[in-house]
């Protein structure tokens, strides 16, 4: 998809090197995919705008400021000879500038792209130094910034270390990459950027595309008008924003929101045509190879009479015994390989995965669909103009029994049963097989998917520590909560979890000690997690700061911090953006406290309703029993800028309700007449027993 919150226009890299080539391309291996050329007729067109005084002054206390941005998409009638060209010329104005000019990185995927380089050069005092020429300084590098997460793309990286770069310079580079992906075939699409992290005095936007072609335009978060032009067969669109002051995004915006200048285009006239281009590739194959009858037919012998079952099987088999990798260099980032080889290595990415369930199911005799979707776009896709990169994940549409599932094949550890299996809610597909349909909107609705309840149970003895305080938590996890912790469990072990959560407790109580190891209770098939923490603690009561030699003040604190901190203040609380709140939220907290003297405490219940949450808290005093219930339930991803300022209204009254604290006084004279009272107690019983234990001595020996 796009990149929206760059801060600068180099990115920052990770770079693994496994090779340093020479420059003359010539004398290289036969695979080097790189070369040095003239600057093409058509590229260089961006000059440097003309700027008022107080602009100009302003930029030059910038460290390194961006004169010009160019990038030119000439899309040829030929995919193979497609180029895409791109110029940058930047100012280094002071130090900070200076250790912030980065190495060139120019990346490409040499399964079908080449590169050109056309120059590089420093301007120092009205001289042109050329950094080409004296080439010793590029190298050619393999990257794989995504292995962490189980992806290879194959790509290249072209790394150029300029010399003797010093403040006062302007450096300009300017290179082509030639080459398309050919999954696309002579498509035309993509995004142009026009705005950045930080101001740009041009930045120049043009696509170049044969006249045949009707392509659909889009702006997002500005208006840059465009200038046309037809030339021999061919037309031009460009876009050209001066003076661009940098995108500014506030904290906690939504991942799908846009606050920097773009324009999109397409040649999709729909998004039928895009599930349409999509189908091919995502069909099963005709002939379904032995190995995958042979697995289908493992999961029949199973449970030969009830179909759901077989079903079941086949996903938490992929899910949990098919590998995650993705060998995705070249058109291995959108063609999946066919299931049979998915099945022999066990590994495969998302749509190998995807298809291995279709093909899988398709011999139980269940019709299921790879289905395309966005990982956290979803609720934006429909209003992007069609296109194939609207999309980056793959699951599974499996209509069953009157009801349609999401599955994905790239989780792990899941519920066993359809019906506990917390699905993507990724909130738009297409479904290539279904391309009538086009883009589909759904909900999975899945209402305790999320669920979490836990119940704490403190047991206080005494108000002066003469004895401890046991506290029970039973946690039940359900759906995702669940699953997530079933990974913790597999990956880090009881112990590191029993770790973990005594750590929380101890920022609370200093004395705090575990009375028993964790105990873990997990029932799969209803994809619940329970578990069960038992400590001591000597200090449950604390001395209040506002203590004095008469009077003394205690406290215990007994808030619903699961409630508290399930939803966050964003950081700007002063609104010009709209913000994420934490959603799916499903949690229930209830706390028993048992004291020997009694709770005087009114019985209360508070409530909050609004679009976003809606939070409930109760409080109810009976004997020597006091007993807390807090429920809060999100609704909606989104707060909208109209509305933020009732919502962080409504979010602190709900965290200050939820922090709840029982405080006593007393005098330090009660409190010895208290300790008097229980020695005197402790002197009887021992006394007692001291006596019955002498009478029993006696008995026996006259026996």
């Amino acid at each position: 998809m796009i990149k929206k919150h760059l801060s600068a226009l180099a990115p920052l890299m990770l770079i693994i090197v496994l090779s340093v080539l020479p420059v003359d391309g010539s004398k290289a291996s036969d695979n080097v995919h790189w070369s040095i050329t003239a600057e093409p007729d058509w590229g260089s067109q961006a000059v440097f705008p003309a700027q008022s005084t107080k602009q100009a002054a302003k930029n030059k206390r910038r460290g390194r400021y961006y004169r010009i941005a160019e990038n030119h998409k000439n899309y040829a009638r030929d995919p193979r000879q497609t180029t895409t060209y791109q110029r940058y010329v930047y100012q280094i104005n002071n130090t900070s500038g200076l250790d912030t000019s980065d190495p060139i990185s120019i990346e490409f995927d040499p399964h079908y792209q080449q590169v050109e380089l056309h120059q590089i050069r420093i301007i120092r005092d009205g001289n042109v130094i050329d950094q080409l020429k004296q080439g010793e300084n590029i190298q050619l590098l393999q990257r794989e910034t995504e292995l962490d997460n189980g992806l290879y793309n194959g790509h290249q990286t072209l790394l150029l270390i300029l010399d003797d770069q010093r403040v006062g310079d302007i450096v300009e580079y300017s290179y082509s990459k030639i080459g398309a992906n050919p999954v696309f075939a002579d498509h035309v699409f993509g995004w142009g950027r026009l705005q950045a992290g930080v101001p740009v005095g041009n930045y120049f936007f043009r696509i170049r595309f044969p006249e045949e072609k009707s392509v659909k335009t889009k702006m997002y978060a500005g208006s840059v008008p465009v200038v046309k032009n037809t030339e021999d067969g061919f037309e031009e669109l460009t876009w050209e924003n001066t003076n661009v002051p940098p995108s500014d995004y506030q904290s906690d915006v939504p991942s799908s929101f846009l606050a920097t200048t773009y324009v999109q285009y397409s040649d999709f006239s729909n998004w039928q045509d895009v599930a349409n281009w999509a189908k091919p590739l995502f069909s099963l194959p005709e002939q379904t190879h032995t190995l995958i009858r042979s697995k289908a037919a493992e999961f029949k012998a199973s449970n030969p009479d009830d179909l759901q079952s077989q079903v079941e099987k086949v996903i938490t088999f992929v899910q949990d015994d098919i590998r995650y990798t993705g060998l995705n260099s070249g058109i291995g980032g959108y063609v999946p390989d066919a299931p049979s080889v998915i099945l022999q290595r066990r590994f495969g990415d998302c749509k190998d995965k995807a298809m291995l369930i279709t093909a899988l199911l398709k011999e139980l005799g269940v019709t299921a669909h790879p289905a395309l979707v966005h990982s956290y776009d979803g609720t934006e896709i429909s209003s992007y103009l069609p296109s194939p990169d609207a999309f980056n994940h793959m699951i599974v549409n499996l209509p069953f029994k009157n009801k349609t599932y999401w599955v994905d094949g790239t989780l792990s550890l899941q519920g066993s049963a359809l019906d506990t299996l917390a699905q993507g809610d990724y909130q738009a597909a297409l479904v290539p097989a279904l391309a009538p349909q086009g883009l589909q909107h759904y909900n999975t609705d899945q209402s305790d998917s999320t669920k979490k309840t836990i119940l704490e149970e403190y047991k206080l003895f005494d108000n002066f520590k003469t004895r401890g305080t046991e506290l029970v938590v039973t946690t039940h996890l359900h759906g995702t909560e669940a699953e997530s912790i079933r990974q913790t469990l597999q990956r880090r072990g009881i112990e590191d979890l029993q770790e973990r959560y005594l750590e929380f407790y101890e920022n609370r109580y200093d004395s705090i000690e575990l009375a028993a190891p964790m105990e873990v209770a997990d029932d799969r098939r209803s994809n619940i997690i329970t578990l069960v923490e038992k400590y001591t603690i000597d200090d449950a009561w604390q001395l209040s700061d506002e203590s004095t030699s008469k009077l003394q003040e205690f406290y215990i604190d007994l808030d619903g911090y699961s409630v508290y901190h399930a939803l966050q203040l964003p950081e700007d609380t002063r609104r010009k953006q709209p913000f994420a709140q934490n959603h799916r939220v499903n949690v229930e907290h209830r706390i028993i406290a048992i004291d020997a003297d009694g709770w005087e405490i009114p019985s209360g219940i508070e409530k909050i309703d609004n679009d976003y949450f809606t939070y409930i808290s109760e409080v109810s005093a009976a004997g020597n029993t006091l007993t807390l219930n807090y429920k809060l339930r999100s609704k909606k991803p989104v707060v909208s800028v109209a509305d933020s300022k009732s919502y962080i209204k409504d979010l602190r009254a709900m965290r200050s309700d939820a922090n709840y604290q029982v405080t006593y006084t007393s005098t330090p004279a009660y409190q010895n007449w208290q300790k008097l009272g229980d020695q005197l107690t402790n002197f009887s019983n021992w006394f007692s027993q001291t006596r019955e234990l002498m009478e029993d001595q006696a008995h026996n020996q006259q026996e």
